[in-house]
């Protein structure tokens, strides 16, 4: 559908689901970064349909950069689909998955606006499946459960860096960061004043950073395609 049959399917849903006294939201677009006109379109023509919350996105193309425009034009921005590949070597899979998803996700996606991060999916078998195509062998899930056992990817350790130490109800707050390709962060503050700067170095060699608030700073030295969350608490009142 194109995005005027999106806006009148959206607008169709909203009579039947609040004729069902339902409060289920509804998300424009959900797919990729590569066409950020679709959603603005859409959002513009339903503008006054409450629940209608903003624009979702997809990783496969595009970069996640493009979803500031939907947010500078004030609407909220989620990313609500992305799969990690299976390369055929578990180690380049497990290293190339940790480093690109959290760059392009974690960092640069929730610098462009992003609410969520969801992976898809959850669970999968060791044949990326089930799925109705276009993964072939190739999906990863957070989980890939086989024979009764159950084993973690890349993308089980990307989402724990941001959930274990990121509390509901944290805000992003600004902060300074390398582009692509060099040491990168993303910076919360949690409600009671913690602190959480989740960083990569996207370097090709072990990089020697500071994180610095107030005066004080900590310095670090972090490997070659290394993740490290770091959480400070709110200085003394």
């Amino acid at each position: 559908m194109n995005a005027d049959q999106q806006a009148a399917l959206l607008r169709r849903l909203d009579q039947k689901l609040t004729a069902a006294g339902l409060p289920t939201g509804l998300f424009a677009y959900d797919h990729n970064w590569s066409n950020t006109e679709y959603p603005l379109g859409v959002l513009a023509a339903t503008e006054d349909i409450d629940r209608v919350r903003g624009a979702a996105f997809h990783c496969y193309r595009g970069q996640p950069e493009a979803q500031q425009r939907a947010r500078d034009a004030g609407h909220r921005v989620f990313l609500t689909a992305c799969s990690g590949v299976d390369g055929g070597d578990a180690v380049r899979t497990f290293a190339g998955t940790l480093k690109w998803q959290t760059e392009h996700l974690v960092i640069r996606g929730i610098r462009s606006g992003a609410e969520t991060v969801v992976l898809w999916n959850l669970a999968l078998n060791e044949r990326g499946g089930p799925h109705f195509g276009q993964c072939g062998t190739q999906c990863n899930g957070v989980v890939e459960v086989a024979d009764g056992r159950y084993a973690k990817g890349a993308e089980y350790y990307v989402l724990g860096h941001v959930s274990k130490f990121v509390n509901r109800g944290a805000h992003r707050i600004a902060s300074t960061t390398g582009g692509p390709g060099r040491v990168q962060n993303v910076t919360f503050e949690n409600p009671g004043g913690s602190r959480v700067s989740v960083v990569l170095n996207a370097t090709d060699a072990d990089a020697r950073f500071s994180v610095t608030k107030s005066g004080r700073s900590l310095v670090y030295q972090l490997p070659a395609g290394a993740v490290a969350t770091f959480r400070w608490p709110s200085a003394p009142s």
